[in-house]
């Protein structure tokens, strides 16, 4: 079986029978994250009790972290795919 190797690990095989379900897995990976996040930041922003100094290290990190799976993953998912589009030419 022909496997597009990216920095040593076999991510996306060349058929597409085995693209398919990684596109679904790490689409719906990222709706999920993103979704977890903006219920994280919407609690910490509305939610009285949790407006606190010591919760802005939660803050700081669920921002980071949304902006990554907001951003970071989609871009990484349509790379992977469009190198494996390239690879089978």
């Amino acid at each position: 079986m022909n496997h597009t190797s990216i920095g040593g690990h076999d991510y996306i095989s060349t058929h597409q029978a085995s693209a398919i379900p990684y596109l679904v897995i790490a689409t719906s990976a990222t709706i999920i994250g993103v979704s977890g996040n903006i219920m994280v930041l919407l609690s910490l922003l509305l939610y009285g009790p949790l407006r606190k100094r010591d919760n802005l290290f939660l803050l700081n990190l669920n921002l980071a972290d949304l902006v990554v799976t907001a951003f970071g993953d989609p871009f990484g998912i349509i790379g992977k795919f469009f190198y494996q589009l390239q690879s089978v030419r």
